[in-house]
């Protein structure tokens, strides 16, 4: 299955071009640098390639690795997006968790199960 996933800065990432940690990166802000192909570690093999983006006004840069053939920038825009739509859902929880179990059913399903073992 293809993917776009945010690469975790401490991870190490060996490709043709680049072969330590991924903090290691060397962009500033306002830079990108394209890492290659490569592999995370030895005992991790999946083969992707990662970009490091970083946007000025940004605390941290962005990088994502895919398999994809996909240029940078939509690499970029896509784990961009991805991003805004985990911190969405991050935002818009609940701030307090159900106490019990037929609190967090859903739908009529769950209603009718209800229904069906009180009788």
């Amino acid at each position: 299955m293809s993917h776009v996933i945010r690469a975790d800065p401490g991870a190490t990432f060996e490709s043709e071009q680049f072969s330590a940690r991924l903090s290691g990166h060397g962009v500033k802000e306002g830079g990108h640098r394209v890492l290659g192909w490569g592999r995370r570690t030895a005992s991790h093999p999946v083969g992707r390639r990662v970009i490091v983006r970083w946007e000025r006004g940004h605390e941290e840069p962005l990088v994502p690795g895919t398999d994809l053939a996909w240029n940078r920038r939509k690499v970029v825009e896509v784990c961009t997006l991805s991003m805004s739509i985990e911190e969405l859902f991050r935002d818009e929880k609940p701030k307090v968790r159900p106490s019990r179990e037929s609190e967090i059913r859903l739908g009529p399903a769950a209603a009718q199960g209800r229904r069906g073992r009180a009788a």
